[in-house]
């Protein structure tokens, strides 16, 4: 037992030495110096049974008191099963713990509650870290997760039906690793969430240009030579984020600019006069009312292109909830939570105008093929 002093020395300093309430999660020295005496903890611990350390304690006597997170290590064979599913290590539990037993000291002393490690402290359930925004992100997912199983045995001639497969996909990949990041805060998953995310939406931006500039025929070749200069931007950005510096500010400013630029071209696919609309055409828009060009515009617009800005601009309010930024009611749901359930309404319409693009095309070419 020569080195258990050691992990007591390590202990007090991590549980009583760490500034928990310090705004928000900074990847710092110091943080970086907690993680490496967590590990030292651990390694010290490997060769020690629970009930030998807590027999060390008790030995002790009072001595125990000064480390309050020594009875929330355990080792990884001591937890539950549901840790042990979704990954909990002892350095993950104490922290989580710890947290939880500041937390209860702030809202006895009338305090207000704080960031720990730049996010909310939520309520662990079953070893899910954040149950609500996982449950949200998956509803989100959900959608997609219908319009592939419809749509993917569907083999037609509609020439964007492998654009919006893809889409599909791509959305689909986007919901379901954000809710693996929810259920599990790791750096791999926090990575995967954040970049597919930034992913959907630049895909987004390269639908829209296809569908407002490149026709139908000889698509194969227009798609790659508009999708390469693209992929390599988002190429450079996920190289930067993961492999010369993890600058969240830098990613969010990244994911407005192509959030913004997304919806401002669905938009304009409502001002593009669609090809296969002609009974409009010949109507000039030049010496007509404000309420005469709404109404031609709406007549001659295919209702997949309303349902698509509808979907985009629906977006925007609720970002209103990322900024009130609020801490999370009982434990669960908080102002991130809100945004993940408002875009479900958004996810839901933005499905439905694949579907109407595609099936107004193929209505079109059957009334065409009876004519």
């Amino acid at each position: 037992m020569s080195q258990v002093p050691g992990v007591k020395s390590l202990l007090h300093r991590i549980t009583i030495g760490y500034p928990w309430d310090e705004g928000p999660y900074r990847r710092d020295m110091q943080v970086n110096n907690w993680r490496k005496a967590f590990k030292k903890v651990e390694k010290m611990m490997a060769n020690y049974t629970n009930d030998e350390l807590n027999a060390f304690i008790g030995e002790h006597g009072a001595s125990g008191d000064m480390l309050p997170g020594w009875r929330y290590s355990l080792h990884s064979h001591e937890m539950p099963l549901d840790l042990r599913v979704f990954q909990w290590c002892c350095r993950d539990n104490c922290f989580y713990e710890c947290m939880h037993e500041n937390v209860r000291e702030r809202v006895a002393r009338n305090e207000q509650t704080v960031h720990y490690y730049g996010k909310w402290p939520f309520l662990r359930i079953y070893g899910i870290q954040e149950i609500a925004p996982m449950l949200a992100s998956l509803a989100n997912a959900i959608f997609y997760v219908f319009y592939l199983w419809e749509r993917l045995g569907n083999v037609n001639n509609f020439p964007y039906r492998r654009l919006w497969r893809v889409y599909g996909c791509v959305w689909c990949i986007a919901f379901l690793l954000s809710a693996v990041f929810h259920t599990r805060d790791a750096p791999i998953t926090e990575a995967l969430d954040y970049m597919s995310a930034i992913g959907g939406v630049i895909f987004t931006s390269f639908s829209s240009l296809v569908r407002i500039f490149l026709p139908s025929d000889n698509l194969s070749v227009k798609l790659v030579s508009l999708f390469l200069p693209i992929f390599l931007v988002y190429s450079y950005h996920v190289f930067y984020m993961n492999f010369v510096f993890f600058d969240y500010g830098y990613h969010m400013m990244c994911g407005v600019v192509a959030g913004l630029l997304s919806t401002i071209l669905v938009c304009c696919r409502v001002l593009v006069k669609d090809s296969r609309t002609k009974e409009f055409a010949h109507i000039s828009l030049r010496d007509v009312s404000f309420t005469d060009k709404c109404k031609t515009i709406w007549k001659g617009t295919k209702s997949h292109v309303w349902w698509a800005a509808i979907a985009q601009l629906s977006t925007w309010p609720g970002f209103l909830f990322e900024v009130l930024d609020f801490p999370p009611i009982y434990g669960i749901l908080d102002s991130h939570t809100c945004w993940h359930l408002w875009t479900v309404y958004s996810t839901m319409i933005n499905v439905q105008s694949m579907r109407d693009d595609e099936d107004e095309w193929l209505a079109v070419q059957t009334t065409k093929k009876i004519a």
